[in-house]
């Protein structure tokens, strides 16, 4: 049960160890429900280090994915921005600005609308089954009254 690897880090090449001393953190509960999930996942934490340098602790020993002399004297640290991590998960919907309100939305009573919306989104089933009932009542009436 220890021993147990995340799925998106086995995928990814990485040790949850490793990934923990170089930035990425891990929930050992989490268990990937489809493959997609998983692949988008892994592909993400690729890209991730990828983009990635990292300094060896001895300059003379590179060890594993420490990265080269030419890769760290090219790397540009960025200064006052977001850290890098490994990237968005979804693409988010653009927020739409503020603006005035209109007569006619003044005018509605947008509470009393959505507990509405819910009533119906809830009994949608019920009043299906209703109308069945009723249906099949007319019909029975009408099988009878044909006798």
């Amino acid at each position: 049960y220890q021993r147990r690897v995340h799925g998106e880090l086995k995928a990814a090449g990485l040790h949850p160890k490793y990934a923990l001393s170089i930035g990425i953190s891990y929930d050992h509960r989490r268990r990937n429900h489809s493959e997609e999930s998983l692949e988008l996942n892994s592909n993400r934490l690729k890209a991730y280090l990828a983009k990635l340098v990292l300094w060896p602790k001895n300059p003379a020993k590179l060890r594993g994915r420490d990265s080269s002399k030419e890769e760290r004297d090219a790397a540009v640290q960025l200064k006052n921005k977001q850290p890098v991590g490994p990237g968005p998960k979804s693409s988010k919907a653009k927020k739409e600005a503020p603006r005035k309100l209109t007569d006619e939305e003044k005018s509605r009573h947008i509470y009393q609308f959505l507990r509405k919306v819910q009533r119906d989104q809830k009994l949608v089933g019920l009043r299906m089954k209703r109308d069945r009932k009723k249906e099949q009542a007319k019909e029975e009436a009408a099988k009878l009254a044909k006798k």
